[in-house]
C-alpha cells in the first residue's frame, strides 16, 4: 500500500458544482473509498452519478464499463449503464432525494481498476441503490472524477480514502 496505510481527505462539499476532481493520489495505491453523504442533484430528471478515473496524462473518458441501478420494496427497479464513465448510483426523477452510500475501487493487476457501490436514500419506503463496473487505464492511477450528467448538485459531502 501507498505510505503502508490509510490517507483520508477531508470532506469537501459538492453544493453547486457538477464536477469534483482529486488529485494527487500516490503511486501504488490499489484501494480507493469515496463516501458520499446527502449527496442531492437540483435535477427532475434522472440522473447517474459517476466516476472517472485518471493517469498523469487526464481523465479517461472512454473504454469503461459500468452499470447502476435501484431496487425497492415495491418491486420497481431502475438501471443506467455507460462506458464513459463508472456509475455508481442512478436515481429516477425525484428533486427531494439525497442519498449516502459508499463506493470502492480496487486495482486487479497492472492498471485494471473494478468498482462496486452500494447506498442508500432518505425516503421512509426501503431503497437500495448499487452500482459495479470495470476499466483499463494507460498508466498509473493519480487522478480520480467525480460527476454528474443530470445539473449540478444542490447538496452532500464527499470523502475520499485511500491505500
Amino acid at each position: 500500500p501507498a505510505g503502508g496505510g490509510t490517507t483520508s481527505t477531508t470532506n469537501v462539499s459538492l453544493n453547486g458544482s457538477s464536477t469534483l476532481t482529486i488529485t494527487g493520489i500516490p503511486a501504488g495505491v490499489s484501494h480507493i473509498w469515496v463516501n458520499v453523504f446527502q449527496m442531492s442533484n437540483d435535477n427532475f430528471g434522472d440522473t447517474t452519478n459517476q466516476i472517472q478515473l485518471g493517469t498523469s496524462g487526464g481523465i479517461q473518458t472512454t473504454s469503461y464499463k459500468s452499470g447502476a441501478g435501484a431496487y425497492r420494496t415495491s418491486g420497481d427497479t431502475f438501471t443506467s449503464d455507460t462506458n464513459t464513465a463508472l456509475a455508481f448510483f442512478f436515481s429516477e426523477s425525484q428533486s427531494s432525494r439525497v442519498f449516502a452510500g459508499s463506493v470502492h475501487l480496487s486495482k486487479l493487476s497492472d492498471n485494471k481498476w473494478v468498482m462496486s457501490s452500494v447506498g442508500a436514500t432518505n425516503e421512509t419506503s426501503a431503497q437500495q441503490y448499487t452500482g459495479g463496473g470495470m476499466v483499463e487505464l494507460s498508466g498509473e492511477l493519480t487522478q480520480i472524477k467525480l460527476l454528474t450528467d443530470g445539473n449540478a448538485w444542490d447538496s452532500g459531502f464527499v470523502n475520499i480514502s485511500y491505500m
